[in-house]
């Protein structure tokens, strides 16, 4: 049943390394924060779906809730940080941000 579990994990990330390209031509085309988040939620739900296996029955539901919770933070937060080089490579520089 390991194995079982191993490969799914496998093939998973294998999927995920695939569609790097796919993201990498839409940075490419559009350079907008929305791709790098779409690159992390895909990742997300890609983690998401190797994890479960891994976790007993009664801890998949705060496990799932875990990992997306955590990996949306983490993905909001690097592209508002792209978005904030983005900025700054097309400004010079940012003196004042008002939030």
């Amino acid at each position: 049943m390991i194995l079982l579990k191993m490969a799914q994990a496998f093939l998973i990330g294998l999927i995920g390394h695939q569609s790097n390209g796919l993201f990498n031509q839409w940075e490419d085309r559009d350079r907008g924060a929305w791709v790098l988040f779409g690159r992390y939620a895909v990742g997300i739900v890609l983690v998401t779906i190797a994890a479960v296996p891994f976790v007993p029955k009664k801890e998949r539901e705060k496990a799932v809730l875990i990992l997306f919770g955590v990996s949306t933070c983490v993905g909001a937060g690097v592209a508002a940080g792209y978005v904030i080089d983005e900025l700054i490579e097309d400004y010079g520089q940012i003196n004042h941000i008002d939030i």
